[in-house]
């Protein structure tokens, strides 16, 4: 059974969808979705089981401070009897800030914990993170960090392991990577607006390469996660595009239906955060042949080779961007070959395979 906080598509749902599909053959899968979430028609289009919890994250407001542990205590016995009632062996908890895990092994749950931790523990909030991991790694069986990065932000344990995550390399026959015809050289942008994610660093390079290389065009595809906040940020890079004469080259889409057209469809995917535990972005875009310019931020280095793959940054240097961006862009020849690397290395170490086969090691060879 997993447990999955997320209210909206995010890359640890995808991640976690990944996981089921890898680990088909060897269990029986559920999942566990918070009431409000958005997402429960593609877990039960994957063909899994779907639960629903009223699960509430920490918040800063008082009404969210308030209701927040009566609601944990509430989900701790209701999920202790769907561990009961539907026999569940393994409980996996898809991040290592959700209590609920911890909880039912306190309240006397025998079954396997595995806690996922696909967040950069201290790139905010880092004492109560520190708490949350420090919790994490003394009551689960198995803690399993999604990237090297991320494990050395743990406490050193035994207990603690790393598995990438699996990458979904069915591709549609009728996707191609054809050339386009008009000679623009199409970047994009693939990240929910959220800040943090690098989007005006991204605009500010594409500027100051767009000024030596007019064929470049800029496309941002995210989707806001139904908050103002994100909203806003949205609405602000439009209003930074008009204002620097980009309007008509640089466009923000909403959340993307179809990411393999759109990846295959630009010549270069941009990723440009601050912070990343593994980037599902950068596994995407190399796995469906496009070189990626990514930051130093974590989980990119662990993907991306630089020089080989794609381009690694440094955050925030928006010149060094700029500059990746302008040589790739003039460069079709060094943009087929990263591509090529990316799809060839990618598959070599990020395959289900693999993912399949680190899990049973990490379950002790048993399933």
């Amino acid at each position: 059974m997993l447990v999955e906080n997320s209210l909206h598509v995010t890359g640890a749902f995808v991640s976690a969808i990944a996981m089921a599909d890898a680990l088909r053959a060897d269990h029986d899968i559920e999942f566990v979705l918070p009431s409000t979430s958005t997402l429960r028609p593609v877990v039960e289009a994957a063909g899994l089981v779907c639960h629903s919890l009223p699960m509430s994250e920490l918040g800063r407001s008082w009404p969210r401070l308030l209701r927040y542990a009566p609601l944990l205590l509430l989900n701790t016995v209701r999920l202790r009897r769907l561990l009961s009632s539907r026999k569940v062996d393994v409980l996996v908890i898809n991040d290592y800030y959700n209590l609920l895990g911890a909880l039912v092994k306190v309240a006397g749950w025998r079954g396997q914990l595995m806690t996922m931790v696909r967040l950069m523990p201290m790139s905010q909030q880092p004492v109560l993170n520190r708490l949350w991991t420090v919790l994490a790694v003394r009551i689960s069986d198995k803690v399993i960090a999604v990237s090297k990065a991320v494990a050395r932000q743990l406490p050193a344990s035994e207990n603690v392991r790393v598995l990438y995550n699996p990458s979904r390399f069915q591709e549609r026959a009728h996707v191609t990577l054809a050339v386009q015809p008009d000679g623009l050289v199409r970047c994009l942008y693939l990240a929910n607006y959220i800040a943090g994610k690098g989007h005006v660093h991204g605009l500010q390079a594409f500027a100051q390469a767009y000024r030596q290389n007019p064929a470049l065009r800029l496309r941002f595809v995210g989707g806001d996660m139904g908050l103002e906040k994100n909203r806003e940020l949205k609405a602000s890079l439009k209003r930074a595009a008009l204002e620097m004469g980009l309007g008509n080259v640089v466009t923000c889409d909403g959340c993307s239906s179809d990411v393999e057209l759109d990846i295959k469809q630009a010549d270069i995917v941009l990723n440009f955060s601050e912070s990343e535990s593994f980037s599902h972005t950068c596994l995407e875009a190399c796995s469906y042949g496009r070189p990626i310019i990514a930051t130093r931020c974590g989980g990119p280095e662990e993907i991306v080779e630089d020089g080989v793959t794609g381009m690694l940054v440094n955050v925030k240097d928006v010149e060094a961007m700029g500059a990746a961006l302008l040589r790739l862009s003039k460069d079709r020849a060094l943009r087929d070959a990263m591509g090529q690397a990316g799809r060839r290395i990618v598959h070599e170490r990020f395959s289900e395979r693999r993912f399949v086969e680190g899990w049973r090691h990490i379950m002790g060879g048993t399933v």
